[in-house]
């Protein structure tokens, strides 16, 4: 899995006034198998997968990007920073060199 949720991102400066961070968590699917859909949460603890999110200025958080390993979501969250000038936090407690 790696899915970046480019049409997501912020285009316009009034857009990319409203996010302030980037964090990474690890996420988990507590759907059962044989239902359909997601039931996905926050799971930093015991991750299915990892997720990138901007922040907005009101504390929402927009999933912007899921991938199978941490490693995909932190270079990705570093891509974001480079370009939208954001900090990073890793919530996932696992720690990754880039």
């Amino acid at each position: 899995m790696k899915d970046e949720f480019t049409e997501l991102l912020p285009v316009s400066n009034t857009e990319r006034a409203l996010y302030t961070a980037i964090e990474v968590h690890g996420v988990r699917d507590y759907m059962d198998e044989d239902e359909e859909g997601t039931d996905c949460r926050i799971d930093d603890m015991n991750p299915q997968f990892f997720s990138t999110y901007l922040i907005m200025q009101s504390g929402e958080a927009f999933c912007v990007g899921d991938f199978s390993f941490v490693s995909e979501a932190l270079a990705y969250a570093s891509r974001l920073a480079k370009q939208y000038k954001y900090p990073i936090t890793n919530l996932c407690g696992i720690s990754v060199d880039l």
